[in-house]
């Protein structure tokens, strides 16, 4: 992730996320006083939506400086931080649940995403939800073309713009990330990518494993 934060930074100002949040089905599981972790929060688009909707403890997180003064200012009432801002003991175990919306696929080494879990699952309370938003192995032409020239030995993994990857996931990746979460809900869904390109996606809701070591 830190060698695409020029790209981050340099996009905040005009990039939209359009991942739906079912609201409908946090609220059969999060009371309206649950503390809620956006990680990879980007300009606030979740924060704010869920703060429109009674969820008033809720934190955005990101490492792009640009994303979070974008986010400052468009909700200046909210609470956003740098992802370095929230790394003390602290903030471990706090959260009643943590947000993953397009954040594993600007991850696409498997070490990173597997340190970025743990450290989710650490700032997670003791059986407290993940809901993950992410793109599957698209199927058109278009990104097999992009899948197979990428010079990168998993499949999947794909250049946005030179030096800059990004990764779709196979279904067999998905559920060995979440190997330390029991799945509560899960769907398929069409998104908009953030460059307006139709997508096939998946929304997993997950309850971390009260026996899950954190690493």
């Amino acid at each position: 992730m830190t060698r695409a934060l020029p790209y981050w930074d340099r996009v905040a100002p005009t990039k939209r996320f359009t991942h739906p949040l079912d609201l409908g089905l946090l609220a059969q599981h999060l009371p309206r006083t649950a503390r809620i972790l956006d990680y990879g929060c980007g300009y606030g688009r979740l924060v704010s939506e869920l703060r429109a909707n009674g969820w008033s403890s809720v934190v955005g997180l990101d490492a792009s400086g640009a994303m979070i003064e974008r986010a400052r200012q468009e909700l200046p009432e909210a609470q956003f931080f740098l992802e370095t801002e929230l790394e003390s003991d602290e903030q471990l175990g706090v959260f009643d649940a943590v947000l993953l919306f397009a954040v594993w696929t600007c991850i696409p080494e498997d070490s990173d995403l597997e340190r970025l879990m743990r450290r989710v699952s650490g700032r997670l309370a003791p059986g407290g939800l993940l809901l993950v938003s992410d793109l599957h192995l698209q199927e058109d032409e278009r990104n097999r073309s992009r899948y197979s020239s990428c010079d990168h030995p998993t499949h999947g993994v794909f250049e946005l713009e030179p030096g800059l990857r990004l990764r779709h996931f196979e279904e067999r990746r998905v559920h060995e990330l979440l190997g330390g979460f029991e799945r509560i809900h899960e769907r398929k869904l069409e998104v908009r990518t953030m460059n307006g390109n139709p997508a096939s996606a998946f929304q997993v809701l997950a309850r971390r494993n009260e026996r899950a070591e954190d690493l």
